[in-house]
């Protein structure tokens, strides 16, 4: 909790930032009186207003979420969020996925990872990608008006035989795709590292004594 005198000062100079009486010098014999006032209940309003817009300037923040109120319609709310978020894509694209990216390499790339001897070693072949969480999202209408045109899309193209049901399948559904590194074997899993167990044998059953001869099998998870 800060301290009562550095409380003190920090609402002396929030004060005389936000109040209209600055410090004037004058010389001996001067007066200095304030003959008019206009923050009345309008007045303050606009001046707060200032303070807000200027916040939101320097913030790079829309000012209505800053308040918590949409500023003018609804439409200019909305594109200011819509620029706000696009600011953070572009944050996110240029400065973080770099570091990301790399991070992941090496992780893929340590000899005594379980990545690494998951695939024997052959790290060329895994094919990964990673994404950001949408900032943005959709309504439930809009998702579906988008996946109804997507699949009429797609219809068309089946019907007029421009594509064939699997290269649709692959666009549509394109998280569903199999990697053509991985066929014909055994495919890791990925997940949470921290959930890779060994199954566990138990010599007073004959059944746990069977499966305990079995090569034991490791399940790898990443993220």
């Amino acid at each position: 909790m800060a301290e009562p005198e550095a409380m003190r000062k920090f609402l002396r100079q929030l004060r005389a930032v936000l109040s209209s009486q600055s410090l004037v010098a004058i010389e001996d014999g001067e007066e200095l009186s304030r003959l008019e006032s206009n923050l009345n209940s309008t007045g303050l309003k606009d001046s707060l207003e200032f303070i807000f817009e200027n916040l939101a300037g320097l913030s790079r923040i829309p000012k209505s979420r800053l308040n918590g109120q949409a500023q003018g319609t609804i439409t200019s709310g909305q594109f200011d969020f819509r620029s706000y978020y696009d600011d953070i894509a572009r944050d996110q694209e240029n400065d973080l996925r770099p570091i990301i990216e790399k991070a992941i390499k090496l992780i893929v790339r340590e000899k005594q990872g379980e990545i690494y001897q998951k695939l024997g070693g052959n790290i060329e072949g895994l094919d990964w990608q990673f994404s950001f969480n949408p900032l943005w999202k959709l309504s439930e209408k809009e998702e579906s008006e988008i996946d109804l045109t997507k699949a009429r899309t797609s219809d068309v193209y089946l019907a007029r035989g421009v594509l064939s049901p699997e290269e649709v399948k692959t666009k549509t559904f394109s998280k569903l795709e199999t990697y053509p590194a991985w066929n014909g074997g055994p495919r890791p899993e990925f997940g949470d590292p921290q959930a890779i167990q060994e199954p566990e044998s138990k010599p007073d059953s004959e059944n746990a004594k069977i499966e305990s001869q079995k090569p034991k099998e490791k399940q790898l998870t990443l993220f």
